[in-house]
């Protein structure tokens, strides 16, 4: 019965299953439960058959397999529609119209970025301003970013990789980052599986994600971290590569909010002499540069989600569920469509160890990040 809703691929989890939709690329988690009423769902020819089933496995009365059989339907409905529709691209690209051409050098490449006008170019060139060279002539790479009523719409090498609507520039950025990434380590943006909206870290030649709602130190304990002994990897954006399922380095600058600057400035005294970003759409904020990574990608199966506190407290680290994890991380994650990567990401899943950091004290979050690594 309505097998055109039955999910793709799934994965026991926890006690749970994560399931997957290709008709909308969407995950949703569930209980094991539902997944076997959901067998009885499939398998039914009719509401009768499936009333039939469940009355003779459960005994489950009419009003209830009723219920059931709506709650089942309504849930695969929503898990298999399509997501909004994107703006209406631009017919062209032309060059001509940029007010602003900027050139960028990061792992032996060399890329441009032109911008209709130069408002454009807030959105991607403060966390890059580091990178900057006078190299025009040489750049292999060129993005240009234009914006009609329609919304935003980004180009690479005169191609049209994506439209978004201007309330989500966000979405821009990601897809910026990922199209830089495939360009600076020389691989194919189809490859990408996954962008995670998190911070990355590494040292000992493995990583770990740093993640977490927004103002709760994910970029501070980045860059604590990057200043002490621990490799950066990116800031706010990381991506994972098919098939290697490695992570991989973006040599942006990391964004830090004024919250921050006091918390960072013992440690981190260069800090105070930064300028803050010029019309930045997320307000008070400075790029703090690191110096390039070691290596261009790195094995990651452990994410952190980073709860910074005002007040003192006893710094603590303490494991997590993956399924919980899964249920902030996949709202905040592109995902590829291709079903070779969502059964690879979902294989992927039970080696993820998941965990918590509290913590006000500097130092103490320092230490237990180091411990981690050694684990």
């Amino acid at each position: 019965m309505n097998k055109h809703l039955a999910p793709t691929y799934q994965c026991l989890l926890n006690g749970h299953v994560v399931l997957w939709h290709q008709n909308s690329n969407n995950y949703s988690v569930v209980t094991s439960a539902f997944v076997e009423l959901l067998g009885h769902y499939l398998d039914a020819k009719n509401s009768e058959d499936f009333m039939n089933s469940l009355q003779n496995s459960y005994g489950f009365d009419e009003a209830t397999a009723t219920k059931l059989e709506t709650d089942i339907t309504l849930q695969l409905e929503a898990a298999n529609a399509l997501k909004d529709s994107t703006p209406i691209a631009p017919d062209h690209y032309d060059t001509a119209l940029a007010e602003i051409t900027k050139c960028y050098q990061a792992f032996n490449s060399t890329f441009k970025i032109a911008a209709q006008h130069k408002g454009l170019l807030h959105y991607v060139h403060p966390a890059l301003a580091h990178l900057e060279c006078e190299d025009l002539n040489n750049a292999t790479t060129e993005f240009y970013l234009s914006e009609n009523p329609d919304g935003l719409h980004l180009f690479l090498n005169q191609q049209h990789y994506g439209s978004f609507p201007k309330k989500d520039y966000h979405l821009l950025q990601g897809r910026f980052v990922m199209l830089l990434l495939g360009a600076i380590h020389h691989q194919n943006d189809a490859n990408w599986m996954a962008s995670f909206h998190a911070s990355t870290i590494a040292k000992n030649g493995k990583a770990v994600m740093l993640t977490g709602a927004s103002g709760k130190g994910k970029s501070t304990l980045t860059a604590l971290l990057s200043f002490n002994g621990f490799e950066f990897v990116a800031d706010d954006v990381t991506g994972m590569l098919y098939p290697n399922l490695e992570v991989y380095s973006y040599p942006a600058a990391i964004s830090v909010k004024a919250g921050a600057f006091e918390v960072l400035k013992k440690t981190i005294p260069e800090i105070t002499t930064l300028p803050l970003a010029a019309n930045h759409p997320k307000g008070s904020v400075k790029f703090l540069p690191v110096v390039q990574q070691k290596a261009s990608h790195y094995p990651c199966q452990d994410i952190v989600f980073v709860h910074y506190s005002p007040n003192p407290i006893t710094a603590a680290l303490k494991p997590i569920s993956t399924v919980t994890a899964l249920q902030t991380l996949i709202p905040d994650t592109w995902l590829s469509p291709k079903p070779e990567h969502a059964k690879a990401f979902l294989d992927w899943l039970p080696g993820l160890k998941a965990y918590e950091l509290h913590y006000h004290h500097n130092h103490e979050a320092i230490e237990i990040m180091e411990a981690l690594f050694k684990n």
